[in-house]
């Protein structure tokens, strides 16, 4: 199964960065950036206090209109990691030249992953699934290219029937803050 999971990952990320190939180049002179990233820490609501680090991008398809993915992993312990991969579409409503402010909306797909070593819940636990995510936030441009990135994610996973049921709830959420730049 995680070497299923790593292949499905390593796919989505060739076409992602084959899109975005595609996209700076046919934006290239136009005036607006053809991608955002970012690089966040966050806290994830699965196990109170839970500490996240990741990083994600977008590739603007039409106007404000985004493709992006997203990796986010937890960083406080080794015996309790939950990873998560994402790809998403969003809208930013954005004017270059005259907002320092960039709200933004999306949602999509989430590959959920994780093992857990903490007795008596799910001692040598693992497995992964796939659900849905929805995610709003804001950028706050202090130059062109240079911003700070607030945003919220929650996830819910249908089918959480595997063995981290009590690891990873069916619903959870995500608070992130971070670098933001533009490409």
């Amino acid at each position: 199964m995680y070497r299923q999971s790593l292949a499905a990952i390593l796919i989505l990320m060739s076409l992602f960065f084959g899109l975005a190939q595609l996209v700076t180049a046919q934006n290239s002179g136009h005036g607006m950036p053809a991608a955002e990233g970012n690089l966040f820490l966050g806290l994830r609501g699965t196990t109170p206090g839970e500490a996240v680090s990741g990083v994600g991008m977008d590739v603007f398809l039409f106007k404000g209109l985004a493709a992006g993915a997203e990796f986010g992993t937890s960083i406080a312990s080794s015996d309790a990691r939950i990873s998560i991969v994402s790809t998403d579409l969003s809208y930013h409503f954005r004017n270059v030249d005259s907002r320092k402010v960039e709200p933004f909306i999306g949602g999509g797909i989430s590959l959920v992953g994780g093992h857990s070593n903490l007795p008596p819940v799910c001692f040598g636990c693992s497995g992964s699934f796939i659900g849905y995510n929805i995610n709003a936030g804001l950028i706050a441009w202090a130059s062109r290219h240079v911003g700070m990135q607030i945003a919220a994610r929650i996830y819910h996973i249908p089918w959480n029937n595997w063995n981290l049921g009590e690891f990873v709830p069916q619903t959870f959420a995500e608070l992130h803050i971070g670098i933001a730049f533009r490409l």
